[in-house]
């Protein structure tokens, strides 16, 4: 058989000649080749080796040829067989023969065919020989093979999409491609799916509503950015869950709500609402997605009760009107969510705010008629100073008063300190000069400096003052 193939290659293989120029490194290669061909059985690892080498010199570019070497004086050397890649796939087959491990064997034979198949390409007939080898050889490790079990495989691709939280996709491919499961392990699978995805949006909601809890006033969500909104309110995606939740979905559009609320918009009643959809979330106990909306929402009612109180001290009648209806409103409003609260509700102060609105001064309207009458008593004097003393008490409660009442008292204040200064002998200068800072507090307040009732002394005095 030997003499077969060896004829074989001397009849149709290539040849060719390496010029002197390169004689060094063929005579070496050549030599190496040789040699690790007489030990492919003996020492295939070996044999690799040398080989590997060989074919990773880039001087070397003839290969799988019968070759003969220039030398010098115009001889040549001998022919030899240079077949480095029959050689290396021959040595990966005797390899394969001897391996234990069937994963080992069929990797050395893929290699072993790939060097086979490149010396046939390289014209070398004789290694088709080696090919039917290589296919006889990995055909036994596919029988005494038994197929791999697909479990693992489809475990890691499982428990990929769960660690991503795609429990939807992670479902459909225990439904696809599970088949090859039993079925009580097709629907444990499912059943775990289910109980990640539960404990996942379980574990998400918590997150949530801790955020949301630190949530006080519109100010804690309007300075953030975006990209920190995005994160501090992140949810679970609902495309990739298939288990459904009522707080999920209540949460989604509380998240909603407070983008409205970032960018500057109107969010009570969107917030009272959720406060009375949270009812039914939580059936005993402490239920903080009721709490987290209930406290923003009252922080808002109570910070613009605030600001009514506010707007209204310095604001004409008409305003005050306008400012108390919508008190009022924003009372009914709160009271209307505390009845649908039910048992949740806290009783919250939302009344107390109207008692700090400006009132009428009482008996002011008495105080002209009561400063007139003072010429017509035994001791005008002294019926002045007791006017002056009855206008400094209403001081006393000064912050409480309307700005009509305060126009008023200081007005009166004026004509009576002008009457006593007229009493007391000192002339319409110097009573004007007296009467300086009173006549700022007017200014200051919007009151009127056209006063007609009090004689012309007193309407000097005014008009000094403006």
């Amino acid at each position: 058989m030997g003499a077969i193939v060896v004829l074989s290659l001397l009849l149709l293989q290539e040849e060719a000649t390496i010029p002197k120029a390169q004689k060094a490194a063929y005579l070496k290669a050549v030599k190496e080749c040789e040699r690790a061909g007489g030990e492919i059985e003996s020492d295939p690892r070996g044999v690799i080796e040398v080989i590997d080498s060989i074919l990773g010199n880039k001087k070397i570019r003839t290969r799988e040829v019968r070759l003969r070497i220039q030398l010098s004086g115009g001889s040549y050397s001998r022919w030899y067989d240079f077949f480095p890649y029959q050689f290396r796939g021959r040595a990966r087959l005797v390899l394969a023969k001897m391996e234990e491990e069937g994963d080992v064997a069929l990797d050395l034979l893929r290699h072993a065919r790939r060097d086979i198949e490149e010396s046939v390409n390289r014209g070398v007939n004789a290694s088709k020989e080696y090919l039917k080898k290589i296919e006889t050889e990995r055909k036994r490790w596919e029988v005494s093979t038994p197929p791999a079990d697909p479990e693992p495989d489809f475990r890691r691709e499982w428990n990929d999409l769960l660690a991503r939280d795609r429990f939807v996709q992670a479902k459909t491919l225990v439904k696809e491609k599970g088949g090859f499961l039993p079925e009580v392990k097709r629907a444990e699978y499912i059943s775990k799916t289910e109980e990640a995805c539960r404990t996942m949006v379980t574990n998400r909601l918590k997150v949530f509503l801790l955020r949301l809890e630190k949530v006080r006033r519109p100010e804690d969500v309007t300075t953030m950015g975006s990209a920190t909104f995005l994160d501090t309110f992140s949810l679970p995606d609902k495309a990739h869950l298939f288990v459904p939740s009522p707080v999920l979905d209540w949460c989604i559009a509380v998240r909603e709500t407070l983008g409205v609320m970032r960018r500057r918009g109107e969010v009570l009643d969107s917030l009272l609402a959720h406060g009375v959809a949270s009812v039914s979330l939580v059936e005993k106990g402490e239920n903080g997605w009721f709490r987290s909306m209930e406290e923003l929402a009252f922080g808002i009612v109570s910070d613009r009760l605030g600001k009514l109180v506010v707007g209204a001290k310095n604001a004409p009648a008409p305003r005050r009107e306008v400012l108390r209806d919508e008190g009022e409103a924003l009372r009914r409003k709160w009271k209307e969510f505390e009845r649908a609260a039910g048992r949740l509700s806290n009783g919250r102060d939302v009344t107390s705010w109207e008692a700090n609105l400006p009132v009428e001064a009482k008996g002011i309207e008495k105080i002209p008629d009561d400063l007139f009458s003072c010429a017509e008593v035994a001791n005008p004097l002294e019926a002045v100073m007791e006017m002056k003393e009855r206008l400094r008490k209403y001081r006393d409660q000064w912050d409480r008063l309307s700005i009509e009442s305060r126009r008023l008292i200081v007005r009166y204040q004026i004509i009576a300190e002008a009457l006593g200064h007229f009493l007391e002998g000192r002339t319409v200068v110097e009573a004007t000069r007296g009467l300086r800072t009173r006549g700022r507090e007017l200014k200051s307040l919007g009151g009127s400096f056209d006063v007609q009732r009090f004689g012309l002394k007193v309407e000097s005095v005014f008009q000094g003052l403006r």
